[in-house]
Order: C-alpha cells, then sequence, then structure tokens
C-alpha cells in the first residue's frame, strides 16, 4: 500500500490528541493511586455513576474529588462509635468482638444496643444519639443516620452480595447454628427452594440491599445509580471504615489501627473467640447455589456488587497504607 503523508495541520491534531490522553490518564492515575498525600487529609475520587457491562465492564464514569474520612486515623478515647451493621455481614462477630474490649474498660465506656423496635423511628433515634456521650458503642441493624457531631465514628461491615443473599434466604428459614436466633419470620414457604424463589423473583424483606443502610430515609430516591453514587460519597466522607466479612480478621486488626486508643486489643478478642462464634453464628442448612442462580443474582445485585468493589478497593488501599506505615517505623 502507497505511503499517504499527512499535513503540518493533521499532524498537529493528531498531536493534539495524543497529549491530551496522556495527561487525562496521568491525573485519573493520580487521582486513585496517589500515596504520597498523608492519610489525614486526602482528596478521593468518587464514582458518581458506575454503569457494568456485565459484571465488570466500566460504562460510564463521572469523578468528583472531596476530601475523605475513611482510613483515617481516630486517636483519643472521647469518641461515640456507631455501627449501624448491615444484616448477613458477620456483624455479631464484629460487635461481640468490640462490646467485649470496651467492656474491659469497665467505667469509661458505655455498650449499647438499639432494639429492634426502635431502630425505624428514625427522629426519635436521631435525638438519642446526638445526645450520647463518649465513650459509647451503638450498635443495630439501622440506616446510616446523619448526627453532625465531629466526635462520631461510623463503621460498618459488608458481604459478598450473592453470599449474603443466599445465608438470609437460608436463615430466615432454618435460623443458626447455635439456636441464639429465632427460626425465622414463618413467612417464607419451607417447600421453596432456593432456585424456584430466585426464578420465580419471590424475594421478601430479608433480602433487602446492602446499599439502603447507607442512606438517610431523605436521600433515598427512585434512581439506583443516584443511590449508588450518593452511598459511595457518604462512605468516602463519613465512615471510619467499612470491613468485609470475608475478610473479618483483617477488618478487626485494620480497626484497631485506626482507632488505636479505644479498639487496642480488638483482634486478639476476635481470635480467643473465633471458632466457637463462627459455628454458632453459622446459618444452619445452607447449600450452595446453582451456577444458573449465580447468575441471575448477580444480575439483579448489579448495584451492591458496584459498592462492594468499591468498598474492597478502599479496604485494600487501606490496607497497603497502614502496612507501609508499619514497616516505616
Amino acid at each position: 500500500m502507497p505511503y499517504e503523508d499527512i499535513s503540518g495541520s493533521q499532524r498537529k491534531t493528531c498531536l493534539g490528541i495524543v497529549a491530551f490522553l496522556l495527561f487525562s490518564t496521568v491525573f485519573v492515575t493520580y487521582l486513585f493511586t496517589n500515596d504520597a498525600v498523608s492519610p489525614q487529609r486526602v482528596m478521593y475520587a468518587t464514582p458518581h455513576v458506575i454503569a457494568r457491562d456485565g459484571q465488570t465492564g466500566v460504562e460510564k464514569l463521572d469523578i468528583t474529588p472531596h476530601e475523605t474520612t475513611f482510613g483515617k486515623i481516630k486517636r483519643g478515647k472521647d469518641y461515640v462509635i456507631i455501627y449501624n451493621n448491615v444484616p448477613k455481614c458477620g456483624s455479631r462477630s464484629l460487635s461481640t468482638a468490640i462490646r467485649d474490649v470496651l467492656n474491659k474498660r469497665k467505667q469509661d465506656s458505655t455498650v449499647t444496643n438499639i432494639a429492634k423496635d426502635k431502630r425505624h423511628r428514625i427522629k426519635k433515634l436521631t435525638e438519642v444519639l446526638r445526645n450520647l456521650s463518649p465513650t459509647t458503642f451503638v450498635f443495630g441493624h439501622m440506616t446510616y443516620i446523619e448526627l453532625n457531631r465531629s466526635d462520631t465514628i461510623h463503621i460498618n461491615m459488608i458481604r459478598d452480595p450473592v453470599d449474603r443473599f443466599v445465608s438470609a434466604f437460608y436463615f430466615t428459614r432454618n435460623g443458626d447454628e447455635g439456636g441464639t436466633q429465632p427460626r425465622g419470620n414463618g413467612k417464607q414457604n419451607n417447600n421453596v427452594t432456593l432456585e424456584q424463589h430466585v426464578n420465580e423473583k419471590a424475594y421478601n424483606t430479608s433480602q433487602f440491599f446492602m446499599k439502603q443502610f447507607f442512606l438517610t430515609e431523605d436521600q433515598y430516591c427512585d434512581n439506583d445509580e443516584d443511590n449508588l453514587a450518593k452511598v459511595m460519597a457518604i462512605i468516602e466522607q463519613h465512615y471510619t471504615f467499612v470491613g468485609l466479612t470475608e475478610r473479618m480478621g483483617a477488618t478487626m486488626s485494620m480497626l484497631e489501627q485506626l482507632v488505636p486508643d479505644l479498639l487496642k486489643g480488638l483482634h486478639k478478642q476476635y481470635n480467643s473467640t473465633r471458632n466457637g462464634n463462627q459455628h454458632k453464628y453459622a446459618t444452619r442448612g445452607k447449600k450452595p447455589p446453582s451456577e444458573t442462580t449465580i447468575l441471575i443474582l448477580k444480575g439483579y445485585l448489579k448495584y451492591d456488587y458496584q459498592l462492594y468493589e468499591f468498598v474492597k478497593s478502599r479496604f485494600q488501599e487501606t490496607q497497603r497504607r497502614i502496612r507501609r506505615e508499619r514497616d516505616s517505623k
């Protein structure tokens, strides 16, 4: 094929495009991977909207930088720790370990489990939480509540969405191995298999989305992409840490290092009761889903998966930073 030279103006246009693409790549890479910035004041780029092609492809990304709280070390003891635990994500293991550590402090800490009948009375609950005095640990299955007080440490833990869905299905039916929870809410047909339940789209209230626990009532809307963007921003700006059920040990260790004066000994406390609690809290009669059911659920839970991948990324970044700081001492 004969070689066709390009004009000077065309060459300048091509060079300009290449330069712009290189600059954009460097800038976005800096936003997401820059580790030279102090962890105490980091500007993180939260994806405004992520729509995935299948399970992993990114369709649209709008980056909005803002200051982060996630992974910021909280020194001192005068804090209110609020754990609005997402159900079926190992919350009893985490809340028990924190409670046991704080109870060893005896007179200078308070542990409060929000009663089930009070968790949905948001106005009253908000007033109670705003008037708590440090040092207090509050936990319960409740939505995120914006308190506008500087001495609050918000934490949470999430799980692979399909694993959580399956666990919730069988827990509602069978309870757990330790018998410490009721058998279920009586609304689930015990003759229906998980596959039938999914194929018939018979989802009940025990399989709600993880993302709704990170939004206040007035922030929730009908647009799933907007809800996801709000959740990511709230986690970045207001949560000290969100752990992963699959990385329970690392979650305990990182919380201890992020809240060192209050949660010293958390990882050791968790290890001392881990084996017994894991069996006691395990869902009874749980069976692995079929590959077809997994694919259906991944589509149904796609926004929870985007939230899960976002938290996992921030979890790993925080873990790497903590290791670097430890190794540099």
